[in-house]
C-alpha cells in the first residue's frame, strides 16, 4: 500500500479522533497517521513502511 492511499484510508478508532495525516508531530517528524484521545492526547502513531517481499529462487508461480 503507498503512503498516499494509507493516509486517506479509514481506520476505525473507535472514541478516538485521527489528529494528522502526514503532518509535523515534532520538529523534523512527519508520522503516517496519527491518533488522539478526547483529551488531545497523541495515543497512536501510524506508520506505512513499503517492502519488496523477494521471491525465493525456487518459487515458479
Amino acid at each position: 500500500m503507498k503512503d498516499s492511499d494509507f493516509k486517506v484510508a479509514a481506520h476505525p478508532i473507535g472514541a478516538l479522533v485521527i489528529a494528522s495525516r502526514g503532518t509535523a508531530v515534532s520538529q523534523g517528524y512527519k508520522p503516517d497517521v496519527t491518533v488522539k484521545d478526547c483529551q488531545g492526547q497523541l495515543k497512536f502513531i501510524l506508520e506505512s513502511e513499503q517492502r519488496r517481499i523477494e521471491r525465493p529462487s525456487w518459487a515458479t508461480c
